[in-house]
């Protein structure tokens, strides 16, 4: 009976001994978990700033083409068609540079949108946040390349019309 009760013992202890390495490798990785989701939580939030950004500067880009466009519509039928040929020009690099910026903010949503889809429940809300920012972001950014293309494309035909 004592060798049995000794047997409960021996096995008693490497049970104990099992669950305290269980232990220390759980709260191994739950730290690192944590760390990891702060870091997904942090890589949404940035990708939504940079989408923020983007659209700020496919705005810019569009507010640039409305301003050569409407200088080459001004000066189209003048003498310093040279002039309205070269805002057309700006109108079109102003108009791809929005186009680039709409294609950046898009980017940034879908690197929000990742780090969303990766994060768990308690860094979720945060993440989806980004990710709904960086979406209308991206709306703002396409709508303003979308208008900045329908500029310079204008612009250009108005030049192409009054000099035939």
């Amino acid at each position: 009976m004592s060798q049995t009760l000794q047997d409960v013992i021996v096995e008693l202890a490497q049970i104990k001994s099992d669950f305290a390495l269980m232990k220390d490798r759980f709260l191994i990785v739950n730290e690192r978990y944590a760390r990891n989701m702060e870091s997904l939580n942090a890589l949404a939030l940035h990708a939504a700033e940079a989408a923020k950004r983007a659209a700020e500067a496919a705005v810019h880009a569009t507010d640039t083409t409305r301003q050569c466009a409407d200088m080459a519509l001004k000066h189209a039928a003048s003498p310093v068609t040279d002039a309205a040929r070269s805002a057309v020009k700006a109108a079109e690099s102003a108009a791809r540079a929005a186009l680039e910026a709409a294609a950046a903010a898009a980017a940034a949503a879908a690197a929000a949108t990742a780090a969303t889809a990766a994060t768990a429940e308690h860094a979720e809300t945060v993440s989806l946040h980004a990710a709904a920012e960086a979406t209308a972001a991206t709306r703002k950014a396409i709508d303003a390349a979308a208008e900045a293309a329908r500029l310079a494309q204008s612009a250009a035909s108005a030049i192409r019309r009054d000099e035939a």
